[in-house]
């Protein structure tokens, strides 16, 4: 794959034509942009929904106590906001579906471009795969704790997950598939349902519970893993990374994005906003609900929030209603991801990366999306499925890695950008998005560094002594 940097900059970002670089192969017919600015604000705030990837992770920070929840989230919250500038400043420079793969070609040096193109573009189709498999696993979650809720003996074996699973897995892709025209409409449901559900179950718990004490949410550190508190709070990083790995959502819709250069990366900052503000409402309002952390943290359903609002309000009522919120949130992000995950792999199509990339590329002129790279990103993640029941750890492995490779693919990129010296000639003036040259270099350097030190640590066991069942973990 070669890709001429200096082609691409020349096309004004504002205008956003699909640049001769990208197109790789001939489409059969135009994508058709019909998004505006709040239609790709929907669509990127529901491909992250950060607040239901951080309820369905709460166990991973929060088995370490509420201070390192507390903290962790406010420090990722922080760290985000230089990557976000950074992904911003991207997009309006170079707005191509491929994103950071197309962007690590144009500015690694010509010796290793083709190997760290590759590379990036695997390991952001990858996480994008991953990421749409681990929304389904949550959403599983959801339903299993309203139903041991309704008969606490009931027992959940591994082929009723898997089941749950596969069946999310095939909707999520007919959707893609046979409802493409409506998914923007999707989209916004999505995207108020989560502005009506926030502030809701935050208020209410904020105003029903019995409050857990200052003392209890800023100061507890559960210290019986074995590791120093310092490596325990890296560790605890790994959820609220999670809930914003998906960042880059937005920009792998630029095709469907009129003036994508511009609008864009509005929509990176916007969304980080609204994900940051109803984040943090939430964490506090979940945490100063927990009267009881070890009932919470022994959920049979692993999904803890159930357990929260039950103890928080004294009423399963509560737990429910607020549980179904979810039940409804949760599709809107599968289906959204899912649809990222088609557009990556059509795009490593295009440019010839793939094996039948002639297929993967092609767009159906019936359904207008990319029909057979649907198809292989619905074999891969239902695969996915099928490790389950060979092994939970491992599947819980491969989904865990979504965060890593997310990070890494932004920080490559980066880092080539970094070595340009954020030259004029790799990032023209002319963008629509620009940083001052202290705050670009900032951001730049922050967002490389950040990828390296979390890499290294989220690969850690989280116990200690290190065993053979927790080395995956």
């Amino acid at each position: 794959m070669e890709m001429d940097g200096s082609s691409l900059g020349k096309e004004k970002s504002a205008i956003c034509t699909v640049s001769p670089v990208e197109q790789g192969l001939v489409l059969d017919i135009p994508v058709k942009r019909d998004m505006g600015w709040m239609g790709i604000l929907a669509a990127g705030f529901s491909i992250s929904n950060s607040w239901l990837v951080f309820l369905a992770t709460l166990v991973i920070p929060l088995v370490y106590g509420p201070m390192t929840t507390i903290c962790g989230i406010f420090s990722v919250t922080i760290a985000y906001i230089p990557i976000g500038l950074t992904i911003a400043e991207f997009i309006s420079a170079y707005p191509t579906t491929g994103g950071q793969y197309h962007w690590t070609s144009i500015l690694a040096p010509p010796s290793v471009k083709r190997v760290a193109s590759y590379m990036t573009g695997f390991l952001s189709w990858c996480s994008w795969l991953t990421i749409t498999a681990s929304t389904q696993s949550a959403m599983a979650m959801c339903i299993f704790a309203i139903v041991i809720n309704a008969k606490p003996t009931t027992v959940i074996h591994k082929w009723e997950y898997f089941l749950i699973f596969q069946g999310q897995n095939i909707t999520a892709h007919l959707i893609n598939l046979l409802f493409q025209r409506h998914l923007t409409k999707l989209y916004f449901f999505g995207f108020l349902l989560s502005l009506v559900a926030i502030p809701v179950i935050s208020v209410t718990l904020l105003a029903t519970s019995t409050k857990a004490s200052s003392e209890f949410v800023w100061t507890t550190v559960v210290a019986d893993y074995g590791w120093p508190t310092g490596v325990q709070f890296l560790f605890a990083l790994t959820a609220p990374v999670q809930a914003f790995c998906a960042v880059d959502g937005a920009v792998h819709l630029v095709e469907e994005v009129n003036q994508a250069g511009k609008i864009v990366p509005r929509t990176v900052v916007t969304s980080l906003v609204i994900s940051f503000a109803s984040l943090i409402l939430l964490a506090c309002s979940v945490l100063y609900a927990i009267t009881d952390l070890y009932a919470v943290l022994a959920t049979p359903s692993g999904f803890l929030v159930f357990e929260i609002v039950k103890q928080g309000t004294g009423s399963a009522a509560a737990a429910i209603v607020f549980t179904v919120l979810l039940l409804l949130a949760f599709p809107v992000s599968f289906t959204a991801c899912a649809r990222v995950a088609s557009v990556m792999g059509c795009s490593l199509g295009r440019d010839n990366i793939l094996i039948y990339s002639e297929k993967l590329s092609m767009i159906s002129q019936r359904f207008n999306v990319p029909v057979y790279a649907l198809f292989v990103d619905w074999i891969l993640i239902s695969l996915i499925g099928f490790l389950y029941l060979a092994s939970p750890l491992a599947f819980n492995a491969i989904i865990g890695v979504s965060g890593i490779f997310q990070q890494l693919t932004i920080a490559i990129p980066t880092f080539f950008l970094i070595y340009r010296l954020r030259s004029p000639s790799v990032l023209p003036k002319d963008r629509s998005f620009r940083l001052p040259s202290w705050l670009g270099w900032t951001c730049n350097i922050f967002t490389v560094v950040w990828a390296a030190v979390t890499t290294i640590f989220f690969l850690f066991p989280f116990t200690e002594p290190i065993a053979e069942a927790t080395m995956s973990k």
